[in-house]
């Protein structure tokens, strides 16, 4: 996945899926931490994209939490 991210600069092959989660990590050292230094099991390689403002608001308009919160999703 990340070849084909370098080579082509985007995201895209067989090896990704858009239908997946994805998680916005808040910095480059917590990701480190989260993939053991690129030391874990496919994830010895590490992307970083840059995007404006704008995409990233509208990717973060999306969100939903990973757990259910009574307050936000319950039915009236």
């Amino acid at each position: 996945m990340a070849d084909y991210a370098v080579a082509h600069q985007q995201f895209g092959d067989s090896h990704y899926s858009f239908n997946r989660m994805s998680w916005i990590k808040p910095n480059f050292l917590w990701m480190m931490y989260r993939c053991g230094w690129a030391q874990k099991e496919n994830q010895e390689r590490v992307l970083a994209i840059e995007l404006r403002k704008t995409h990233f608001d509208e990717i973060l308009s999306r969100a939903v939490h990973t757990s259910f919160k009574k307050d936000v999703y319950e039915c009236k």
